[in-house]
């Protein structure tokens, strides 16, 4: 059960919120690690103008902004393509900076990530499995003062592209950067008995990175006490 966020930030008078995207690997003891997404993350807007009004208030598409509700809205895209606004495009339409971005929201997801975690480890992999991954959506909301808030996690969470340009930017990048970091520490490249073809190729992976960064990390002396004591400053200024 959750409060309804009765004073939630707008954009043109619209309901959005951030999706961003966490991946949880196990190390070879079964133990999980978080690592949050640094470019991936995007916001979903709503087309239809947010009222509490009566009337309003059992309207979906004034309310819930994924793609499932909003593309049945007749002025789906009307606003942005597909509903769908990069991260630094959402901060000029809110009237902050880039700046903001990396100093107060991206370090107040990415703790909320941190606690989420830490708070339900015992719970992840009790099978103390090696070898797996799992990508997780996290999405944000953020109230008239700027302050955020979690909404929910999804543990399946959509990766199409149709919808706009932006994600068929933005999700092969994320796709490939979960392979960096799920599969390649398991399976790594090879590094024995390879061709000139076979090294060049390795060398243009190691070269690319990728735009994870780790949240969480179990080993950490005091990592749980210290992340679930945590209470993160909200995003909104003092």
């Amino acid at each position: 059960m959750q409060k309804y966020i009765e004073r939630p930030l707008l954009i043109d008078g619209r309901k959005f919120d951030i999706r961003a995207f966490c991946l949880l690997v196990t190390d070879k003891r079964g133990r999980v690690h978080a690592y949050a997404h640094r470019t991936g993350t995007y916001v979903r807007t709503s087309s239809t103008k947010y009222s509490l009004k009566t009337g309003d208030l059992a309207k979906k598409g004034v309310h819930l902004v994924n793609d499932g509700v909003q593309n049945k809205e007749a002025s789906y895209g009307k606003f942005e393509a597909g509903n769908k606004l990069s991260l630094p495009d959402f901060a000029q339409r809110i009237g902050q900076s880039d700046a903001w971005l990396a100093s107060t929201l991206r370090p107040r997801m990415e703790a909320i990530m941190r606690a989420a975690v830490a708070a339900a480890q015992t719970l992840l992999n009790p099978k103390k499995r090696t070898a797996c991954f799992e990508l997780l959506g996290f999405d944000f909301m953020l109230d008239a003062d700027l302050r955020l808030d979690l909404i929910e996690i999804n543990s399946n969470p959509c990766l199409e592209t149709w919808s706009c340009p932006l994600l068929e930017g933005l999700i092969p990048k994320l796709v490939d950067d979960v392979l960096r970091v799920g599969l390649d520490q398991v399976l790594p490249p090879p590094t024995k008995n390879t061709t000139k073809r076979k090294d060049e190729a390795r060398a243009a992976l190691e070269a690319a990175g990728h735009d994870f960064v780790k949240v969480f990390d179990p080993s950490e002396e005091g990592a749980v006490e210290d992340v679930v004591a945590e209470a993160p400053a909200p995003a909104g200024p003092e």
